[in-house]
């Protein structure tokens, strides 16, 4: 029940960081859209003046550059978001919740971020209109420039989306987990494994080495082997209830994966059940009568 309750607390964290971000990305957006639309007015209003080609070049350069800013600290509110929802969903699976998951497969159904993609090329493109229209038609490389620099940043919008979207979880393709962080000798610790490739299945063979516990002197070594070929789907979870009988008491363990070179952060603590005291038990004085 304590290692469900602070699952739970902390699927609860995780959700609350989500909205922390969500808000925090909702005020970006807000007032630097409206930053870029005072600059891309302003461009345009220099149609109307005398200012020196060059200034108005400057201009138009400085607010596709604050374009760019703009979709760089987007995309650093999105990848603290993408972090926290991972970690969201996979509590989800250990508590048959499915918040999490649902919202993050429908954005990526409908593609709801090509939307925000959409609105960061238009304005690129407005900006780059208005070069053309306020750049006189004579200055050549003024508006060769333009357009190359305007051409530049559409790339790199694209290549952040790329990083964003398509080519997220590739790398990271497990996650492993511990439900307490203290344990008396005899109970169970339960470790799960969830499979974090969006297109391939993770496969333990029989017989193979999954996890091991070590103690922290590197004196006792605890090796966890596959009974049976484990399959876990893409974006599936497998747990195993590990018995700590066997495990040497009164020290603290770090959990290392199978194919990991260092261990897990979350380490655990095995100790001897404390014996029942007894001292401060109310005394009964039974009053035995004489045998006759």
């Amino acid at each position: 029940m304590a290692s469900s309750d602070n699952t739970i607390e902390e699927w609860k964290e995780a959700r609350s960081v989500l909205a922390r971000f969500d808000e925090n990305l909702h005020d970006l957006r807000k007032y630097g859209f409206s930053v870029l639309s005072a600059f891309l007015a302003l461009d345009a209003l220099q149609k109307m003046t005398s200012i020196d080609a060059g200034a108005k070049f400057g201009l138009i350069v400085v607010t596709m550059a604050l374009i760019l800013t703009m979709r760089l600290l987007d995309q650093d509110y999105q990848k603290l978001q993408g972090a926290a929802s991972i970690r969201a969903r996979i509590l989800e699976r250990s508590l048959n919740f499915e918040l999490t998951g649902t919202i993050t497969h429908r954005y990526k159904r409908d593609k709801l971020y090509l939307f925000n993609f959409g609105i960061y090329c238009g304005f690129i493109a407005i900006a780059l209109l208005i070069g053309l229209i306020i750049l006189p038609e004579t200055m050549y490389g003024y508006l060769l420039i333009t357009g190359f620099i305007a051409m530049v940043i559409l790339i790199a919008i694209y290549f952040l989306l790329r990083v964003d979207v398509i080519h997220t979880g590739t790398t990271f393709k497990e996650d492993w987990t511990i439900d307490r962080v203290s344990c008396n000798l005899g109970e169970k610790i339960r470790i799960t494994v969830t499979n974090m490739d969006t297109g391939k299945d993770l496969v333990f063979a029989k017989d193979e080495l999954l996890f091991t516990f070590r103690d922290e002197e590197n004196k006792y070594t605890y090796e966890q082997i596959a009974g049976s070929e484990i399959i876990i789907p893409p974006e599936g979870n497998y747990s195993w209830l590990r018995d700590t009988s066997d495990i040497l008491p009164d020290r603290i363990y770090r959990v290392i994966p199978r194919g990991w070179n260092v261990p897990m952060v979350r380490s655990i603590h095995v100790s001897k059940p404390k014996a029942p005291d007894f001292g401060n038990a109310p005394r009964v004085l039974v009053n035995v009568g004489e045998k006759n």
